[in-house]
């Protein structure tokens, strides 16, 4: 062929708005068109026999798919992965197709399988996709396995990794004292690289020289900060009588005295000790005497600072009331078995207005007690015997519990110790 034979690109599909029969696969028309028999033997029957003449939408909705597919193929379109017909006929190596956004290119012949990165039968070929932030990566060594993710820093660093000492940066640790060299390597250092510290140089703040460090010996007589050599001290020493004399009494070696600059002449020694200051206390576990002072904390201080007695009395002071201290009356509603619950207040009252009644003290907890309140509308009884109060039921100041009396109210208390095993205590008080 020859480029001057380039057919015209089909600019719509035959019969695209015509009268058109979609083709079946197989059908069981005797006159109809389908893909598995063509047009068949009665369309080739002459009309005289008995044949029908082929359904010209037929032949309109053959045309019209073989020019859409030429169209398309005219455009340089890739059909979609198509599951039907992977199963039935299956895709040659090399077919191509579209699937999740990437273009996909068959690796064997008869290839049922649909595309992914870990199918043996597909690999990827277009690189499209992704959003800001993400990277194209090799995933595995299969030919085409990528895929758009963002950059985890484990990425970042292998990626450092892998161009240091292939993008003209080098990778090697700065060197300090050596021979000066312009150098001979081709990779450039890094603009933040540091040089370690030099250690075989001695800081400018407070050196420590090692060997017999020397300097230039200073002018006899100078006094400032140059350093003096030995050079300069033996000659100091000389012009000063020759020799030096030195403290022999510890009695000069004093602590705790006057400010003074001295009078004697000779000098103490560089490793002598002065006496303790048996007139200040020591910063480790000090024992004071006399009437010893501190700044008084701030009210609610709770530090490790010291506390005047300023302090402290200021922390004790007594707490002020005013008005009065209320507390409700809590009413225990009647029942066979009502419960006496310290948790419902101190002052408590029940009026008996049905029957007689043997309460219980089920949440009658160690430490609790009760003023009992009992109104009875007629000749009832209250039998104390229920074990939710101890064993026997309430033990009674006199050794009974009391009999109680209508039209008024029969103050009871009613206190549980702090003891094993339960046993809740009674007193009568009087009818008021």
């Amino acid at each position: 062929m020859l480029i001057a034979n380039i057919p015209a690109q089909l600019l719509t599909a035959f019969s695209a708005a015509g009268n058109k029969a979609a083709i079946p696969q197989t059908t069981a028309s005797t006159s109809r068109a389908s893909y598995a028999l063509g047009f068949p033997p009665l369309n080739m029957t002459p009309l005289a026999d008995g044949g029908v003449a082929p359904d010209g939408r037929d032949m309109n909705g053959i045309l019209y798919e073989v020019s859409n597919a030429a169209m398309w193929a005219q455009a340089m379109g890739v059909m979609p992965f198509d599951a039907a017909f992977a199963a039935s006929a299956g895709y040659p190596n090399g077919a191509l197709v579209q699937y999740s956004g990437s273009i996909w290119r068959s690796t064997a012949d008869s290839n049922s399988v649909t595309p992914s990165a870990v199918s043996a039968n597909w690999e990827r070929m277009s690189l499209e996709g992704g959003t800001a932030g993400q990277a194209l990566m090799k995933i595995s060594s299969k030919t085409g396995d990528y895929s758009w993710r963002a950059l985890t820093t484990a990425d970042v660093a292998s990626l450092q990794s892998t161009l240091d000492g292939k993008a003209g940066l080098g990778g090697a640790t700065p060197l300090m004292d050596g021979s000066a060299a312009v150098g001979v390597g081709s990779n450039a250092s890094r603009e933040d690289h540091v040089h370690p510290t030099d250690t075989t140089r001695a800081p400018i703040a407070s050196p420590m020289f090692t060997g017999t460090p020397a300097a230039p010996t200073a002018t006899a007589g100078t006094n400032t900060t140059q350093i003096a050599t030995t050079a300069f001290v033996t000659t100091a020493v000389a012009n000063g009588g020759g020799s030096v004399t030195y403290e022999s009494s510890t009695a000069n070696i004093k602590m705790d005295g006057s400010v003074s600059v001295g009078t004697l002449s000779a000098v103490p020694r560089s490793d002598h000790v002065h006496p303790t200051d048996t007139t200040r206390a020591p910063l480790e576990s000090p024992t004071f005497t006399g009437t010893p002072a501190a700044p008084t904390a701030t009210a609610g201080t709770n530090t490790t600072q010291l506390a005047t007695t300023e302090f402290v009395q200021g922390a004790f002071t007594d707490p002020v009331i005013t008005g009065c201290i209320k507390e409700d009356v809590y009413g225990i509603s009647d029942a066979a078995g009502f419960e006496i619950d310290p948790s419902n207040g101190s002052l408590q009252t029940v009026t008996l207005s049905s029957a007689n009644r043997t309460p219980k003290g089920t949440n009658f907890g160690p430490g609790k007690a009760i003023t009992l309140m009992v109104w009875l509308n007629s000749a009832y009884t209250i039998t104390w015997t229920d074990t939710t109060f101890g064993a026997s039921g309430v033990k009674w100041v006199g050794g009974s519990a009391p009999a109680l009396v209508q039209n008024g109210y029969n103050i009871i208390e009613l206190w549980r110790p702090f003891v094993s095993p339960v046993q809740v205590y009674g007193a009568f008080v009087g009818v008021a």
